[in-house]
């Protein structure tokens, strides 16, 4: 009996251990709120994605990675403000941090994005070749002479 109550205090305190970390970065995040996805999970360079901010008070949002060209100045209306931004085309694979301006304050790290491609990426691992290694089956979509 004794060592099944040891057993149960040893899982609780487990349990606390573990969601305590996850309370207290649900409460950061929800201070702060604002958030910026992108279009596309993966994107190569050179890519044009669609960057979507969230949390914004003002209507008017600047984004900026060190993946893009350039930050761009984004809007839209009910809480969604949205932009067309590009990758670089000298960008090596890997993950970069997206950040947002509005609202008179600078919100760092609120997105990321995942660029991949061939060559090394920021880490010196190879990534391989970006082309395909096999034939793409395709038809001519009724373009092809009989």
């Amino acid at each position: 009996m004794r060592s099944r109550l040891l057993a149960l205090r040893a899982v609780a305190a487990a349990a606390i251990c573990v969601a305590a970390p996850v309370a207290g970065a649900s409460a950061a995040r929800a201070q702060d709120g604002v958030t910026a996805t992108v279009g596309r999970t993966v994107v190569a360079a050179q890519a044009r994605v669609r960057v979507t901010v969230e949390g914004c008070e003002d209507g008017r949002a600047t984004v900026s990675s060190g993946a893009f060209v350039r930050a761009v100045t984004v809007s839209g209306s009910r809480g969604a403000l949205y932009g067309d931004l590009t990758v670089k085309s000298a960008t090596a694979a890997g993950r970069y941090d997206i950040s947002v301006r509005c609202d008179g304050r600078e919100h760092g790290r609120a997105g990321r994005l995942q660029v991949a491609g061939a060559g090394p990426d920021r880490q010196g691992r190879d990534q391989g070749d970006a082309a395909p290694y096999a034939p793409v089956h395709a038809g001519g979509g009724g373009t092809a002479a009989s």
